[in-house]
């Protein structure tokens, strides 16, 4: 049947929206590896990746439906929702679609990286949405790389990817990345240190956000985030957060009162809860956070 080509030609080959043979009312992308000539690397690509979907089958992971290993092709689900990179061109995501998103895919990749496996291409073109749900899409690198761990998108690369000493941590690094793209509303390479939300107003919403993304980005890998699961839920606190420094301080002594009036351990306890750091600037650099933008 007739086929029509989804998005650009990419590194590992390219992507075709067509009709399910078994159900013609059903729509598929069929993903068609590049072919070298006298080799057939593009067969082991098909069937590795389909191995790899195959072991991890969620709902935010994209399903293979079939493969043909000899011609190297998959046919896998359509998203009807596009790329995320197709809806960045259209419009900056609003600070709200962006964390549900981001706490999602954080989960997600959790999941996939107890699974043994790191994506290691992690980009706004390879997050699809299919009725408003994000879904990671391309794990050709992911079960690649023999191929070379220098493999990836170079804008999206962590340094050690660069290196070719791609691990979890890379996906961590690029998922910072992604995030802070749809917050600005264009690609940074901002690192550590220099990431800076201007479009979020200065508050305790803010500190959290700048601060976890830093986190996620800085360079040396075993500085970033371990444990992605206690990172989304980070990310569900910021969502949570008030906007502005003077509602921060009135909900920070509220809640410092609340503790006092339970007893020393709780206010103990609560003193070391990150919230409170995310709700006053003095804390989160006393506790070693990095210091905040006057934006």
């Amino acid at each position: 049947g007739a086929f029509k080509k989804l998005g650009q030609r990419g590194g590992q080959g390219a992507v075709f929206r067509g009709k399910s043979v078994a159900d013609p009312l059903k729509e598929v992308a069929v993903k068609v590896f590049h072919r070298s000539s006298g080799s057939t690397r593009h067969q082991e690509k098909a069937r590795r990746e389909a191995q790899f979907t195959a072991q991890l089958t969620h709902p935010h992971v994209v399903t293979i439906l079939d493969v043909n290993s000899d011609k190297g092709f998959l046919v896998m689900s359509f998203c009807e929702g596009g790329s995320l990179r197709d809806r960045l061109k259209q419009k900056k995501a609003s600070l709200a679609q962006t964390l549900d998103m981001a706490i999602v895919l954080l989960r997600t990749l959790a999941d996939i990286h107890e699974h043994g496996f790191a994506h290691l291409d992690i980009k706004p073109s390879n997050i699809l949405f299919h009725h408003g749900t994000p879904i990671f899409s391309d794990f050709g690198i992911a079960v690649n790389q023999e191929e070379g761990q220098q493999a990836g998108t170079q804008a999206y690369m962590a340094p050690e990817q660069k290196r070719g000493q791609a691990n979890r941590a890379s996906d961590v690094f690029a998922m910072g990345l992604v995030i802070t793209e749809c917050l600005l509303g264009h690609p940074t390479r901002h690192i550590g240190q220099n990431i800076q939300l201007p479009p979020v107003p200065k508050g305790p919403k803010r500190w959290a956000l700048e601060h976890l993304l830093r986190g996620m980005c800085d360079p040396e890998p075993t500085h970033r985030p371990q444990d992605l699961r206690e990172l989304a839920q980070r990310f569900m606190w910021a969502q949570a957060l008030p906007d502005s420094e003077a509602q921060g301080a009135v909900l920070l002594e509220q809640m410092r009162k609340w503790a006092l009036g339970m007893g020393t351990d709780t206010a103990k306890l609560l003193e070391k809860h990150p919230i409170v750091a995310y709700l006053s600037p003095v804390d989160l650099k006393h506790r070693g956070g990095p210091p905040q933008s006057e934006v």
